[in-house]
């Protein structure tokens, strides 16, 4: 090789023009179809969320945070209220349509993992109340070891 210079840095530095040339063709043909370059990599930099066809606006966001004083304005708490918006906009939209979200397939998949507890729960109780006695010495037994 002739220069000094190995195949892997003429691999580099063919991949370095191949990407400016796609740069350059993307700002070409940005300018060509009449947006600015600006507008190409910034569209709706005002719009934090949307959701049912509603935008949550950067403004809105603000005013949202502003009126809970005790809101930290940290990016994961913001990003929190930005998602909780979006649920409660869903839910509102669905709501509008007529669907009272309380058929109860909806409400077993919304609350399943309350359900599986409840059911875990109950046979659980029923194995410890029909397997399990305790005589009555054990408990005071227990209970004097506790200091009363």
């Amino acid at each position: 090789m002739s220069g000094g210079k190995t195949a892997g840095q003429q691999i580099v530095r063919v991949d370095r023009v191949l990407s400016s040339r796609v740069c350059i063709l993307l700002i070409v043909q940005a300018w060509l179809s009449g947006c600015s370059v600006r507008d190409a990599f910034t569209a709706h930099t005002d719009v934090v969320a949307q959701a049912a066809g509603h935008e949550l606006t950067v403004e809105r966001l603000g005013q949202l945070i502003a009126a809970g004083n005790q809101i930290p304005l940290r990016r994961e708490v913001v990003n929190r209220v930005a998602g909780l918006w979006v649920n409660y906009a869903l839910l509102a939209h669905r709501l509008a349509e007529g669907d009272s979200l309380l058929d109860s397939a909806t409400v077993v998949v919304a609350l399943w993992s309350d359900a599986q507890q409840q059911t875990v729960t109950h046979y659980h109780e029923e194995l410890v109340a029909n397997n399990v006695t305790i005589a009555e010495s054990v408990v005071d037994s227990a209970y004097r070891g506790l200091g009363g």
